[in-house]
C-alpha cells in the first residue's frame, strides 16, 4: 500500500513539474552501504539492509529510462562525507554538462 502511494506521488509529480536539468546519482557497492547503515545505529530505519539490492535495480530500471536529461555518475565509495577531496572537480563536471 506505502509502495502505490508513492508511485501514485512519483507519477503526477512527473506530470507536474519539469525534468531536472541535471541527475547526480551517488553510488556505492552494497557492501559499504550495509556498513555504513550499521555504523549509524539508527532506531528508525524506513529500509532494511536486503531491501538495499532491490532499490538499487529499481534506481538503475528507473535511470535506464531517463531519455535526455544527463547524469553525472558520483562514487561515493571513499568516506568522505563532506565531498571535499571531489568538490572542485564536481563543480567543474557539472558546469561543463549544464553549458554544453
Amino acid at each position: 500500500e506505502a509502495f502505490r502511494l508513492c508511485e501514485r506521488m512519483y507519477l503526477t509529480l512527473r506530470q507536474l513539474l519539469p525534468m531536472p536539468d541535471l541527475i547526480i546519482q551517488l553510488s556505492t557497492p552494497i557492501p559499504v552501504l550495509v556498513r555504513r547503515r550499521a555504523n549509524r545505529k539508527r532506531d528508525l530505519d524506513i529500509a532494511k539492509t536486503e531491501d538495499l539490492e532491490i532499490m538499487e535495480e529499481l534506481l538503475q530500471s528507473w535511470v535506464s529510462k531517463i531519455g535526455s536529461t544527463p547524469i553525472l555518475h558520483l562514487d561515493t565509495n571513499n568516506n568522505d562525507p563532506s565531498y571535499e577531496s571531489v568538490m572542485g572537480d564536481l563543480v567543474n563536471r557539472i558546469g561543463n554538462i549544464l553549458n554544453s
